[in-house]
C-alpha cells in the first residue's frame, strides 16, 4: 500500500493532469478527463477528503453516458462517498437511481452484484431507522440473487 504522502503526490499530478486537458480542448476527451477523475475517487476517500471527493465524483458523471458501465463505476463511488460522510439518505437516493436505471439489468454481473451488496446495507439501514423509505420505494424483502 502506498503511504499518504506519496498517495497525495500522485493525487496533486493527477488533478494537475486534468486541468492540463481541461485548458487544452483540442487534446481533451471525455474519457480521457473521466479516466483522471476516476483514479482520484479512491484517493479522496483514502484522504478522507469526501467532499471533495463527491464533487470529482459529479464531475466524472459529466463525461459519461448514463446507463454505460463507466456511469455505474462512478454511481458507485458517489454512493461510497455519501455513506463515508454520513449521508444515508443520499446514498440510497443514489442506489434507487441505479437499480432503476433501464440498463442494469443488462449491466455485467459483476455490476449488478455491487449493487445487490449494497442493498443489504441499505436494508440494514432501513431496519435501524437510519434511512426513510417511503412506502413506494421501502425494500421490505432483502432477497440477492445469486449469479449463475
Amino acid at each position: 500500500m502506498r503511504s499518504p504522502m506519496t498517495m497525495r503526490t500522485h493525487h496533486r499530478r493527477r488533478l494537475r493532469a486534468v486541468a492540463y486537458f481541461e485548458n487544452n480542448n483540442h487534446l481533451a476527451s471525455r474519457q480521457a478527463l473521466f479516466n483522471f477523475s476516476y483514479r482520484m475517487l479512491s484517493s479522496f476517500i483514502l484522504l478522507r477528503r469526501l467532499e471533495e471527493g463527491k464533487r470529482e465524483a459529479l464531475r466524472c458523471l459529466q463525461w459519461v453516458d448514463k446507463g454505460l458501465f463507466n456511469w455505474f463505476k462512478a454511481m458507485e463511488y458517489l454512493f461510497i462517498l455519501h455513506l463515508h460522510s454520513e449521508e444515508y439518505q443520499k446514498a440510497y437516493g443514489i442506489y434507487k437511481t441505479v437499480v432503476n436505471q433501464e440498463q442494469f439489468s443488462q449491466q455485467y454481473s459483476g455490476i449488478q452484484e455491487v449493487w445487490y451488496i449494497n442493498e443489504a446495507y441499505i436494508f440494514y439501514f432501513i431496519s435501524i431507522g437510519i434511512i426513510e423509505a417511503g412506502r413506494d420505494d421501502a425494500i421490505t424483502d432483502f432477497q440477492v440473487p445469486v449469479p449463475e
